[in-house]
């Protein structure tokens, strides 16, 4: 039997095709696949990723989901770039 590849954590859709670390702590990891790999990379992930990378374990002590960057319910507040 295969053993199943893990989702990506933002998504929870696809299978994850990355894995980012935290350069500010090298202990944090992101399984990611590639659109929420650039959605994380530019502070712009829905508020959908947020939760989820929140279930998944992760915290906004992290850098990339700092709350200087995403309020409380995950709302994106200082995208890079604007994703319609």
């Amino acid at each position: 039997m295969k053993p199943e590849k893990m989702k990506c954590e933002a998504c929870r859709k696809t299978e994850h095709q990355w894995v980012l670390t935290d350069t500010m702590d090298n202990s944090v990891s992101y399984f990611v696949c590639s659109n929420c790999l650039f959605r994380l990379n530019t502070l712009n992930l829905s508020k959908k990723q947020f939760k989820n990378l929140i279930k998944a374990g992760h915290d906004q002590s992290e850098f990339l989901l700092h709350d200087d960057f995403y309020d409380e319910d995950g709302q994106a507040m200082q995208p890079q770039i604007n994703m319609r």
